[in-house]
C-alpha cells in the first residue's frame, strides 16, 4: 500500500498531538507544517502532498488575501480536512463554501480525538476517492527531481577529515544560485561552524527548539544569522547538564519544515551522532560520507557507512567524498570505494592554504582556489546534475604522468 503524505496548515497553537497521530501510523507521513499563507503555498508546490489538514483561520485568510490559491490549473485538486477545536470560527455555517477552487472539502478532524488508525482510514478513503483529480506530480515520486537540492547531508567518519569545511563551502556554493540556503551544524560539543556567526547575532538550534512548532519563513529570516556569502547559519548552540541534553532532542517534523522553508539545507553531521539524528534526516537528497585517503579514515568511514545502511537509507542517495587526495595519498579512490561499499565516489584535491585559512581565520575557500573550484563542481555532482571533474582532468589530477591503465580504476560517475 502507498504512503499518504499529509501537509498541516495551522497558524498557531499546539499541533504536536495531530502531527504525532499522523506520524504514528506507518502509512502516513507529515511532509511539513505551514504557519502562514506564504509557507503553505511553498509547502504545497514543493512537496505535492496527498492530503491537507487546514485550520479555519488560514482558510479565512486565504479567502481574503490569496486569490492565487484558487488557480486550479497551477495546483490541481487538493483533498482537505478542516481541523476543528482550535479557533472560535468552527461553527460558521458558510465555512464549507471556503473549500473552493483547488480545495476539496473532505470533512473535519478534531486533534484531541485523532487516533492514528481511524485517521488513516479516513484519509485513505478520501485520497482514493479523489485520486484521479489530485496533484499530477505526487509527493515522493521517484521519477521527478525536486525543484531544488533539498536536504543534503555531509557526515564525517572521524574528526579532522574536513567535513565542516566542505559543508560550509557547499552552502556558499549553493547560495550563489539558490535564494534560500541553510547550513545546520549538529555537533553539540566541537562546533567549528559557530565561528562564522559573530557573538550575539542570530539564534542557535537550541534557541529555536522551544519554538519548533511555530517556525515559519518570516521567523527564520529574522532569527538566523546570514553569512556574507548568502547562506543562513544554524549552529547547534551550547548546552549544560542532562536537562539540556534531553531538551535538545529534535521533534520529528523540525527538519521537514526546514526542508520546505529553504531551497537547500546542508547538514554537517558528525559520525558519532549519526545514530541519534539520522532517523530525522532520512528524506534527504544526498548523504555523503567524507573520508581521507588513509587507512584510519577509511576504516571510520566504513563503520559510518554500515550505520547509515542500517537505518534503511536509499542506496541511491549515498555518496563518498575523498578529501585532500593527492599524489602522496596512501590509498587510491577505487580501493577506498570498494572497502567502504559506496560506488558513487569523487575526490577533492588537497588545498593546504584554504584549509589553514578555514581552521585559523574562519575563511571559506576563494572561488578561484583549487578547493573553491572543486566544491563548485561538487555541488552539482551531489544532486546528480554533473560530474565533479571531466574524466580526463580527473585522471591527470590524481595520476599525473600516467596512462589510461591506472585511470581506468576510477569509479565512473557518469549518468548517476
Amino acid at each position: 500500500m502507498e504512503t499518504i503524505s499529509v501537509a498541516l496548515a495551522l497558524p498557531s497553537g499546539d499541533v504536536s498531538s495531530l502531527a504525532e497521530a499522523v506520524d504514528a501510523h506507518p502509512l502516513l507521513e507529515t511532509c511539513g507544517v505551514a504557519r502562514t499563507l506564504e509557507d503553505l503555498w511553498r509547502l504545497l508546490h514543493r512537496f505535492r502532498p496527498d492530503m491537507l489538514l487546514i485550520s479555519t483561520q488560514l482558510l479565512l485568510d486565504l479567502e481574503d488575501e490569496a486569490p492565487g490559491f484558487h488557480d486550479q490549473d497551477r495546483l490541481g485538486l487538493i483533498p482537505a480536512f478542516l481541523v476543528t477545536g482550535t479557533e472560535p470560527w468552527t461553527g460558521y455555517e458558510g465555512l464549507s463554501n471556503l473549500f473552493r477552487g483547488p480545495f476539496a472539502f473532505c470533512g473535519t478532524i478534531d486533534p484531541a480525538k485523532a487516533d492514528p488508525e481511524d485517521l488513516y482510514i479516513r484519509l485513505r478513503e478520501k485520497a482514493e476517492l479523489l485520486r484521479g483529480t489530485a496533484f499530477r506530480e505526487p509527493f515522493g515520486n521517484p521519477g521527478k527531481k525536486p525543484s531544488a537540492p533539498g536536504l543534503v547531508i555531509l557526515a564525517g567518519g572521524k574528526g579532522g577529515v574536513g567535513n565542516s569545511l566542505l559543508a560550509s563551502s557547499l552552502a556558499a556554493s549553493f547560495a550563489v544560485r539558490e535564494r534560500r540556503v541553510l547550513l545546520v551544524d549538529l555537533d553539540r560539543e566541537r562546533s567549528q561552524l559557530s565561528m562564522f556567526k559573530p557573538e550575539g547575532t542570530g539564534k542557535s538550534l537550541l534557541d529555536l527548539l522551544p519554538l519548533a512548532e511555530d517556525i515559519s519563513w518570516e521567523m527564520a529570516r529574522v532569527s538566523l544569522y546570514r553569512h556574507p556569502t548568502g547562506f543562513y547559519l544554524l549552529p547547534f548552540g551550547h548546552q549544560r547538564g542532562k536537562e539540556a541534553r534531553r531538551a535538545s532532542r529534535l521533534p520529528s517534523f523540525f527538519f521537514r519544515n526546514l526542508a520546505f522553508l529553504f531551497d537547500t539545507v546542508v547538514v554537517d553531521l558528525p559520525g558519532h551522532l549519526a545514530e541519534e539524528f539520522l532517523p530525522l534526516l532520512l528524506p534527504c537528497r544526498a548523504l555523503s560520507v567524507v573520508t581521507m585517503s588513509d587507512a584510519l579514515s577509511a576504516r571510520s568511514a566504513r563503520v559510518l557507512s554500515s550505520t547509515v545502511r542500517g537505518f534503511g537509507i536509499d542506496p541511491r542517495v549515498l555518496r563518498l567524498i575523498i578529501n585532500r587526495h593527492g599524489n602522496s595519498s596512501t590509498l587510491q579512490p577505487h580501493e577506498i570505494s570498494r572497502a567502504i561499499g559506496i560506488e558513487n565516489t569523487c575526490t577533492v584535491p588537497d588545498d593546504p592554504r584554504s584549509g589553514l585559512d578555514f581552521a585559523e581565520l574562519g575563511r571559506l575557500p576563494r572561488p578561484d582556489s583549487s578547493l573553491g573550484k572543486a566544491v563548485s563542481r561538487l555541488a552539482g555532482w551531489l544532486i546528480g546534475e554533473t560530474e565533479p571533474y571531466p574524466v580526463g582532468e580527473q585522471r591527470l589530477r590524481l595520476f599525473p604522468g600516467t596512462g589510461k591503465k591506472k585511470g581506468s580504476y576510477l569509479p565512473s560517475t557518469a549518468g548517476r
